[in-house]
């Protein structure tokens, strides 16, 4: 069994990824966000084969702030796989960057969600990877926490093993936590993670989870080196 790279994102340019463009206040998402996601350069560009994504403290639409949120749907998609993504982290009150997965066949839950990295600014160091499913929202059986100091000073590597029965969780290639198929996920409805899933990256501005949005501390920057991916081939 032998590794093939089928996904080698260094961003010369965008071309494998879309803008969502909007705010959760129209709807569009949940989490009660505080961003109007936009496709503006002063949000989002490309620099040295980097992309960055800025979050700012900008009017737009109904919000009051503005970011980025970028994904491969339409362009990409795959089932099974590793996935490395390399990044360094904003740093702020309110920041809530993110490295995610959903299937393309349904809307959320029934699609499942993949959280590869999730960080909130209030909490620096601590790195989060979560799996949801509708029957599995918000399962503290599917949350792994990893302290990783330094996460906002110097880019990480944040990966995901998806297999045919199980999600693991690495950073900094080690792994972190694993989720295994079992009798706890009978349905796809448990586990819908045997589809095929895009990719997202975005920074959001507040919300449930983030808190509190220290306005001094914007804006926020995020910075993605690279996204790869392999598959197992025989």
């Amino acid at each position: 069994m032998t590794w093939k790279l089928i996904f080698n994102e260094h961003f010369a340019n965008l071309d494998n990824w879309v803008f969502d463009i909007g705010s959760g206040e129209q709807g569009l998402w949940g989490n009660h966000e505080k961003e109007f996601y936009t496709s503006d350069p002063k949000n989002c560009f490309v620099r040295d084969n980097q992309l960055h994504i800025i979050s700012r403290k900008d009017r737009k639409g109904d919000c009051e702030y503005t970011s980025a949120r970028l994904k491969t749907l339409g362009k990409f998609a795959f089932k099974y796989g590793y996935v490395e993504v390399s990044a360094k982290l904003p740093t702020g009150n309110g920041s809530w960057p993110a490295i995610w997965m959903m299937g393309v066949n349904h809307s959320w839950p029934r699609c499942g969600e993949i959280d590869i990295m999730e960080h909130l600014g209030r909490d620096p160091d601590i790195i989060h990877h979560v799996i949801h499913s509708a029957d599995h929202v918000c399962d503290p059986r599917n949350t792994f926490m990893e302290n990783l100091p330094g996460a906002t000073k110097s880019f990480h590597q944040y990966g995901l093993l998806w297999q045919k029965n199980s999600i693991e969780f690495y950073v900094d290639r080690k792994p972190v936590g694993k989720i295994e198929k079992s009798e706890n996920y009978g349905s796809t409805e448990d586990w819908p993670f045997d589809d095929y899933f895009y990719l997202l990256i975005n920074c959001a501005v507040g919300g449930d989870w983030a808190g509190e949005i220290a306005d001094d501390d914007l804006p926020f920057e995020y910075i993605i080196d690279y996204v790869k991916i392999w598959q197992e081939h025989v």
